[in-house]
């Protein structure tokens, strides 16, 4: 049986892109997905895109009614999640269609192995490709040079206490 995979999408007035980034996890060849989408008290038009989604299974819409920060709308949505891996996705974000399958074949292919990422194309004001280093955990701890929308399992997650709030920026 599938693993089942916890997708937490926080958004703040991303309502110019929210459909795309949820759009983007529906399509996903792996399918035992669930995702939490915390809005985080937007003042665009992002909660109602969102309550567009509510009856899908699998899916849970947190609404604020007061801005908490991205990092406080992370921990509630995996305090939430069933998954056993998670993957953030920002509001303004997508994934390929084949992203999970493959990061989750890693991680139940690779116990040793706690998070997998990938590298991304930015688009829009110019299009160009990041491509992080490989794995360094003494550059970790100084640079954020790994993108959010990287794979974890939630029990390393929680072992490390979770997102911290005076990490406002990695």
């Amino acid at each position: 049986m599938q693993k089942k995979v916890s997708v937490i999408i926080p958004c703040y007035n991303q309502g110019l892109y929210i459909k795309e980034a949820i759009d983007s996890v529906l399509s996903q060849t792996y399918k035992n997905i669930e995702i939490i989408c915390v809005n985080d008290a937007s003042d665009d038009n992002s909660a109602d895109i969102i309550r567009e989604y509510e009856n899908l299974d699998n899916f849970t819409f947190i609404n604020h009614t007061e801005n908490r920060g991205v990092i406080f709308s992370r921990n509630e949505a995996i305090d939430v999640a069933k998954g056993e891996y998670i993957l953030p996705l920002d509001g303004d974000d997508t994934i390929e269609p084949t992203y999970t399958e493959k990061a989750v074949k890693i991680l139940d292919e690779k116990p040793d192995v706690g998070i997998v990422y990938c590298c991304a194309e930015f688009i829009g004001g110019g299009a160009w490709r990041y491509t992080p280093s490989d794995f360094d955990e003494n550059k970790i701890l100084f640079s954020n040079y790994i993108l959010n929308s990287s794979f974890y399992r939630k029990s390393v997650f929680l072992d490390v206490g979770g997102y911290k709030d005076y990490m406002k920026h990695g």
